[in-house]
């Protein structure tokens, strides 16, 4: 009895400390998500990631004409920010309809572009904001948070990034517009990492960064190591 009592109270403060883990990070997410959902925070928020993506595709494909549109939700009619549309198209294809819409006249031209809808908050902030709480609620020093954080934030950042340009690169390529039109191994490839990288496989990559950049680092890594030489012994 006397052995038993001792290793539940070896055991008490790691209870604790994932108690009040636990307790932090579901306070800072839902603080997060209230901050977000005001409009001159999201909004800003929103903007910003709207330009880097459209210019990271642009970057990426530049012989394709690459810019982005506000969402418009076909149920209320409304603005929605937290959404875009990605428009596309073959640059000499949209020359060719403006000049023959000059030349008959028309004050405007039917332009041959298509779009996909980027909705950016589950693109990016559910996976951004979780990284962020996880690290906040985590016990590590300051500096050691922010170093962790910041680190895993450009990564994660990166990626989501990727998975933006993969998605435009699959989708000009399916709608064949005379340009950046791949082979069908090409596009089996981008099938696949279309099908991949999903919500849930961004959230397993911000956790897995959480691991390695904070975890390993902070005091739950010292109550795991010694709770497993516990049940070893």
């Amino acid at each position: 009895m006397g052995t038993m009592g001792h290793e539940k109270d070896k055991c008490a403060p790691m209870k604790a400390a994932i108690l009040k883990f636990s307790g932090i990070f579901l306070i800072c997410y839902l603080i997060c998500l209230g901050l977000f959902t005001q409009s001159f925070i999201g909004n800003a928020a929103y903007k910003l990631l709207r330009g880097i993506s459209t210019k990271s595709i642009q970057w990426v494909l530049p012989s394709a004409h690459i810019e982005s549109q506000e969402y418009i939700d076909p149920s209320s009619g409304k603005k929605d920010p937290s959404a875009m549309y990605l428009v596309y198209g073959n640059p000499l294809l949209i020359k060719k309809a403006m000049d023959e819409a000059r030349k008959s006249g028309q004050s405007q031209a039917n332009i041959p572009t298509r779009s996909i809808v980027f909705r950016l908050f589950e693109m990016f902030l559910v996976p951004i904001l979780f990284l962020i709480s996880i690290f906040v609620a985590t016990p590590l020093t300051i500096k050691e948070k922010l170093k962790g954080l910041c680190c895993s934030l450009v990564i994660l950042l990166l990626f989501l990034v990727l998975r933006c340009i993969i998605l435009a690169m699959f989708n000009i390529s399916n709608d064949q517009i005379g340009i950046y039109e791949y082979s069908n191994g090409t596009m089996d490839n981008l099938s696949f990492l279309v099908s991949v990288f999903t919500l849930g496989f961004n959230m397993s990559l911000a956790f897995v960064l959480w691991l390695y950049f904070g975890f390993r680092k902070s005091s739950f890594s010292t109550y795991f190591v010694s709770l497993f030489n516990q049940l070893k012994s």
